[in-house]
């Protein structure tokens, strides 16, 4: 990691070497944040391990906590560990990671240890900071069975909640054969009282050829979040957006965009509006969705 003004000068660098990895980044998706003054970068990410017993370089999160003053890491995650008493989620297909007032939340898609979606607070920056865990939402299937039916699009936070969303198959006993996903959205409250059950802001049967995307979710403010996502059938795409309120339900209506399709781009908020880009083999296309959820006058697109 290299640290560099905004004129690009290079003003200082960090290294890693060994850390139990053979292959970084692998199989997830690398996610980074700063706490509220800039003085702390704060990483999750994965990697394939080194060999184990078994023969087989197992998969798993990893993380860093760096001090941007002088690049100097306060605290590293990378070996294995068990979940109730260390970050430490495997196989972790997906990462996030959020920080408010000193504390530091990571989210996690697991298939095995533990199998669903895996919340930790990590009260502090430092190698010895208190580790409080859940398992949010548990999901069926075999531990290590890399279908889980599941998949996570975004992670948002407010002073009471941590709000996840994504998309699930029927988490039932017959979740392997079910060929429909739907759009949810769990909220885990930061009091101790435990999950709460998933909100589904879609609820197709299987059968009806709709594809869902992985949603987005995006914080407005403490009390407003945007939900998006997209839904594909007979090859026409639309985009859907919902209005959340601070305990992820839902304000007001769902509304429809015809051709409008989401990418890897997380969405911003940007004088007053939500940004984002695709490209679809084509010059990047930025769209500007209201913040307030007022879309009668939208503008839905415009080329850059």
């Amino acid at each position: 990691m290299v640290k560099y003004t905004k004129g690009m000068k290079r003003l200082d660098s960090v290294s890693f070497y060994g850390m139990n990895t053979h292959i970084p980044f692998d199989a997830g998706c690398p996610r980074m944040t700063e706490n509220a003054d800039g003085s702390m970068l704060l990483i999750e990410a994965c990697h394939t391990m080194y060999t184990s017993s078994d023969g087989y370089n197992h998969q798993a999160n990893m993380s860093f906590f760096i001090r941007t003053s002088d690049m100097k890491a306060t605290r590293t995650q990378y070996n294995v560990a068990s979940p109730e008493y260390a970050e430490y989620v495997s196989h972790s297909f997906d990462q996030y990671i959020l920080e408010r007032y000193g504390y530091v939340f990571t989210v996690h898609h697991g298939d095995a240890y533990n199998r669903g979606i895996n919340v930790f607070m990590i009260s502090g920056y430092s190698g010895g900071s208190d580790i409080a865990y859940l398992l949010a939402l548990r999901i069926k299937g075999d531990t290590g069975d890399n279908y889980t039916g599941l998949s996570l699009g975004g992670a948002e936070m407010n002073d009471e909640n941590v709000l996840i969303a994504g998309n699930t198959v029927s988490q039932d006993s017959g979740w392997a054969k079910h060929d429909q996903r739907n759009v949810f959205v769990l909220r885990v409250p930061l009091d101790g009282t435990g999950t709460q059950a998933p909100a589904y802001f879609t609820k197709y049967a299987d059968g009806s050829g709709i594809s869902i995307s992985k949603p987005k979710l995006v914080k407005i403010s403490d009390s407003s979040f945007m939900l998006l996502w997209n839904e594909t059938k007979d090859s026409k795409t639309k985009l859907y957006i919902a209005m959340l309120d601070e305990y992820g339900r839902k304000k007001g209506s769902i509304h429809a965009f015809a051709d409008v399709k989401l990418s890897e781009c997380q969405p911003i908020v940007y004088n007053d509006q939500v940004v984002f880009y695709t490209t679809d083999n084509s010059a990047p296309r930025f769209y500007f969705f209201s913040k307030d959820g007022n879309f009668s006058a939208q503008k839905k697109n415009r080329k850059k």
